[in-house]
């Protein structure tokens, strides 16, 4: 019903009390309806049309825009929460991104060359969508679905142990980066990622989609142990984890 009036019944209401206004179709009512009508129908005509306006689209639109925010204010504090939970340990930084499709860039490295980036006519490239107040990410730095640990575990749609971005454990990682990529993170010491998803009805039942990618990083002199030590990975990862329950439920 909400959508016939926004659809179809709104402009259709609209249409007609600006017909009315015309002097052929005034004169034509004035002649079955009286001197006055075409004002009289045309007020009412526009008093339905702000009436379906204001009920069905400006309240929704204003409601929707209250929740949103409130929404936003509970996933800053959910995360703030997380960070605090390692203060004192190591300083965290959080961002959301999110694939957008960019055309015509030049972002990834050419083959076996990290110097030079590649043309590439159409690409999915991460778009920030929340970070934390703290964060540091610089504005050169741009990422796509098939670089680094985030393009990871978006395309794969599970999260992996994370990097130790540590000169002795460089060599397990391929981020497919360029040099620039590189010089842009070279204080990061560990990384995490982690996939954000939602449940999808498909024609086969309800399906887990990936819609986003939850970064979690550090530039802290020795959180590398986060990542290397087997207990201290679970129990990073297991809040990680929660953190991401949470935030589905939230974005």
């Amino acid at each position: 019903m909400k959508r016939f009036l926004i659809v179809f019944l709104t402009p259709l209401v609209t249409s007609v009390a600006i017909l009315i206004r015309f002097d052929f179709v005034q004169s034509v009512l004035k002649s079955y309806f009286g001197t006055n009508s075409g004002d009289i129908i045309g007020s009412i005509l526009l008093l339905l049309s702000l009436y379906i306006y204001y009920f069905n689209i400006y309240i929704p639109f204003v409601t929707y825009e209250r929740i949103a925010k409130s929404r936003w204010t509970a996933l800053q504090q959910t995360i703030e929460g997380f960070i605090l939970g390692y203060s004192g340990i190591m300083e965290l930084n959080v961002n959301i991104m999110i694939p957008e499709r960019k055309y015509f860039k030049r972002i990834e490295p050419v083959i076996n060359n990290k110097k030079k980036k590649k043309f590439s006519r159409r690409v999915e490239v991460f778009k920030i969508i929340w970070q934390d107040e703290k964060s540091s990410i610089d504005q050169r730095f741009k990422l796509t679905i098939n670089q680094g640990l985030c393009g990871e575990v978006y395309k794969a749609g599970k999260r992996t142990e994370g990097a130790a971005l540590i000169s002795s454990e460089l060599g397990k990682y391929k981020f497919n980066f360029t040099e620039d990529q590189e010089s842009l993170t070279k204080d990061l010491v560990i990384l995490a990622s982690c996939p954000i998803k939602i449940f999808e009805q498909t024609q086969d039942g309800l399906s887990k989609k990936v819609i986003a990618v939850l970064n979690v990083e550090s530039k802290t002199l020795g959180s590398e142990e986060w990542i290397l030590d087997r207990g201290k990975r679970n129990t990073f990862f297991k809040s990680i984890d929660d953190l991401e329950k949470l935030i589905r439920n939230l974005i």
